[in-house]
Protein backbone atom coordinates (compact mmCIF):
# COMPACT_ATOMS: atom_id res chain seq x y z
CA UNK A 1 0.00 0.00 0.00
CA UNK A 2 1.25 3.19 -1.06
CA UNK A 3 0.75 6.24 1.83
CA UNK A 4 -1.64 8.84 0.87
CA UNK A 5 0.69 11.64 1.70
CA UNK A 6 3.68 10.26 0.32
CA UNK A 7 1.67 10.05 -3.40
CA UNK A 8 0.73 13.77 -2.46
CA UNK A 9 3.94 14.74 -2.15
CA UNK A 10 5.19 13.10 -5.30
CA UNK A 11 3.17 15.27 -7.03
CA UNK A 12 2.80 12.53 -9.76
CA UNK A 13 6.43 12.93 -11.23
CA UNK A 14 7.42 9.48 -9.30
CA UNK A 15 7.10 5.91 -9.89
CA UNK A 16 6.16 4.82 -6.66
CA UNK A 17 6.49 1.38 -5.16
CA UNK A 18 4.66 -0.68 -3.00
CA UNK A 19 6.06 -0.70 0.92
CA UNK A 20 7.98 -3.74 1.76
CA UNK A 21 7.77 -5.42 -1.72
CA UNK A 22 11.07 -5.27 -3.43
CA UNK A 23 9.76 -6.78 -6.78
CA UNK A 24 7.63 -3.88 -6.61
CA UNK A 25 10.83 -1.23 -6.02
CA UNK A 26 12.59 -3.19 -8.71
CA UNK A 27 9.94 -2.70 -11.36
CA UNK A 28 10.15 1.11 -10.20
CA UNK A 29 13.42 1.41 -10.89
CA UNK A 30 13.51 -0.15 -14.17
CA UNK A 31 10.38 1.25 -15.90
CA UNK A 32 11.61 5.19 -16.40
CA UNK A 33 14.88 3.42 -17.26
CA UNK A 34 13.27 1.28 -20.24
CA UNK A 35 10.05 3.25 -20.79
CA UNK A 36 11.13 5.84 -22.92
CA UNK A 37 7.42 7.58 -22.88
CA UNK A 38 6.89 7.25 -19.24
CA UNK A 39 10.40 8.90 -18.52
CA UNK A 40 9.79 11.81 -20.79
CA UNK A 41 5.81 12.17 -18.99
CA UNK A 42 7.58 12.07 -15.40
CA UNK A 43 10.32 14.67 -16.45
CA UNK A 44 7.68 17.11 -18.09
CA UNK A 45 5.74 16.56 -14.78
CA UNK A 46 8.40 17.25 -12.48
CA UNK A 47 9.49 20.12 -14.73
CA UNK A 48 6.26 21.65 -14.43
CA UNK A 49 5.77 21.07 -11.02
CA UNK A 50 9.14 22.95 -10.16
CA UNK A 51 8.87 25.87 -12.80
CA UNK A 52 5.35 26.63 -10.65
CA UNK A 53 5.75 25.66 -7.10
CA UNK A 54 9.69 25.79 -6.64
CA UNK A 55 10.52 28.99 -8.11
CA UNK A 56 12.23 31.48 -6.88
CA UNK A 57 9.73 33.80 -6.09
CA UNK A 58 7.68 31.32 -4.77
CA UNK A 59 10.86 30.23 -2.46
CA UNK A 60 11.35 33.74 -1.58
CA UNK A 61 7.89 34.39 -0.23
CA UNK A 62 7.62 31.62 1.83
CA UNK A 63 10.93 33.08 3.43
CA UNK A 64 9.72 36.06 3.85
CA UNK A 65 6.78 34.91 5.90
CA UNK A 66 8.44 32.61 7.94
CA UNK A 67 11.21 35.87 8.49
CA UNK A 68 7.85 37.83 9.54
CA UNK A 69 6.89 35.31 11.51
CA UNK A 70 10.28 34.75 13.43
CA UNK A 71 10.47 38.29 14.25
CA UNK A 72 6.65 38.76 15.69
Amino acid sequence: MIRGEVRSMAGGCAVLAKEGDLHSLSEGISRPLTDKNLRERLVNIARGRVEKKYNWHCIADSLICAYEKILK
